[in-house]
């Protein structure tokens, strides 16, 4: 087991995401080439093919989605409405729909 201790830490504490932090995020977690250039970071995802604009895990929420079920494919999403029901799915849309739907019901 891999020990992410202290990237953890780093970005509970962050106040906000950052390109550093995703350069951070997608080393540790991809076998992708990453590389600073013109004042932002390229990647190639499995180190081959062509060089593009790495994503941004820690400030777009479809970014950290994608690259959560990069990482994890076989993971299963579970949601938590605002009044404690609980929602899941196969997909992060789908259990954040299901959701939706539970906490709707709820505030009706």
């Amino acid at each position: 087991m891999t020990d992410h201790t202290s990237l953890i830490a780093r970005l509970e504490s962050a106040g906000e995401g950052s390109r550093e932090l995703d350069e951070a995020v997608i080393r540790t977690l991809t076998d992708a080439q990453v590389v600073a250039r013109f004042g932002d970071f390229e990647w190639r995802p499995e180190g081959v093919g062509i060089w593009r604009a790495m994503p941004s895990p820690t400030t777009s929420v479809d970014a950290a989605l994608a690259l959560a079920e990069r990482v994890l494919p076989k993971v299963w999403w579970e949601m938590t409405a605002a009044h404690g029901e609980r929602a899941a799915g196969k997909t992060p849309a789908l259990a954040l729909v299901a959701a939706i739907l539970r906490a709707s019901e709820q505030s009706k």
